[in-house]
């Protein structure tokens, strides 16, 4: 009997298969549209500083981005331009389908950071926060010159972040 009923299983399931691949299943198919495959963009994240004399049209100047309004647009943004010190470090991203960048950001504060963004011609900004997370590390080891180049030696950088 157990044999019987294996039997008209597979006989079952062929004949399904069979009906299924030649298009001739009792149900109506359904049309599935392909979405068309769009290539994965990269983008390219690039960062400069400010050196000493210049100014943050200088900065822009060099990444190709030219009189873009980002300097006043990051004024009314709350950033004082007065305060700017030489190595601030400011981030620029941009997909690989542009030639300049559409993202700008800079951290104004240990705790915020101040980004402009490129969206449908128009430049927005706004205020972020910097997501902190603490990490309790142990290093030992001796310390020949000083405290910083001790422990430049022994943490690993993929262990630090570098924002």
């Amino acid at each position: 009997m157990r044999r019987v009923r294996v039997t008209l299983a597979c006989v079952i399931l062929a004949a399904a298969s069979l009906l299924a691949l030649s298009g001739r299943w009792p149900w109506r198919r359904l049309e599935v549209a392909a979405a068309p495959r769009q290539a994965p963009s990269i983008i390219r994240e690039t960062r400069d500083t400010l050196r000493s004399g210049e100014t943050l049209a200088d900065v822009f100047g060099r990444q190709g981005m030219g009189n873009a309004g980002l300097v006043g647009l990051f004024e009314k943004a709350g950033l004082d331009l007065r305060r700017l010190r030489s190595g601030l470090v400011i981030q620029f991203r941009r997909p690989d389908t542009l030639t300049s960048p559409n993202e700008v950001s800079i951290r104004t504060t240990p705790e915020e950071r101040l980004a402009a963004r490129l969206d449908a011609g128009a430049w927005t900004a706004e205020r972020r926060p910097v997501a902190w997370h603490s990490q309790v590390l142990r290093v030992d080891g001796p310390i020949d010159n000083s405290l910083y180049e001790a422990l430049d030696a022994r943490i690993a950088d993929s262990v630090l972040d570098s924002e």
